[in-house]
């Protein structure tokens, strides 16, 4: 009986990493879409998102890559002009079925980008975004200039203010070049 739980558990974990193993185009965008979905929807309105901004890559340098979706949401809700923002979700396959994908809100942040990105890829095993920002004169919801760069995930020991010298890890991507 151990023998066979051993290779349900073995088939199952290969099975989960082999929906990894597929190429960008073919990675379930559905099942996605349906996560980070949810995901927007509990923290913030107005979710829009193109399933070409769907793909994989390895963020935490373990062999097996995450799902990365970019989405636009206006978090919190605030409502009025301008509110709205682009929002990454990193997205990992778990649960009972394969076609499962969890968002790790932890891993699902950016900061220092141009408010208007176009599509995020993978180019030379880096995660790239191409978008927009202001050039001089421009509107504020117009930018004209195309800006691109890649990607890093940075983490940083955030103090707790309560005098205990403990600390709390923080992730966030930023751009390779400063906007």
């Amino acid at each position: 009986m151990p023998t066979a739980l051993i290779s349900l558990a073995f088939a199952f974990l290969l099975s989960a990493t082999s929906v990894f193993a597929q190429e960008a185009a073919t990675l379930p965008k559905g099942q996605i879409l349906q996560s980070v979905r949810a995901y927007a929807e509990a923290i913030g309105c107005n979710f829009e998102m193109d399933a070409k901004n769907i793909v994989a890559f390895d963020v935490d340098g373990d062999g097996s890559p995450e799902v990365i979706a970019l989405f636009t949401v206006d978090r919190g809700c605030k409502g009025g002009s301008g509110t709205t923002a682009n929002d990454l979700a990193v997205l990992t396959a778990g649960g009972p079925r394969v076609d499962q994908f969890f968002v790790d809100p932890k891993l699902s942040h950016f900061f220092g980008l141009p408010r208007f990105i176009d599509r995020i890829y993978v180019k030379k095993g880096q995660l790239w975004f191409d978008g927009k920002k202001a050039a001089e004169g421009d509107l504020h919801n117009f930018p004209s200039l195309r800006v691109s760069s890649p990607l890093k995930l940075v983490t940083t020991d955030v103090p707790l203010p309560n005098g205990t010298g403990r600390s709390v890890r923080h992730y966030y991507w930023r751009s390779v070049i400063d906007f």
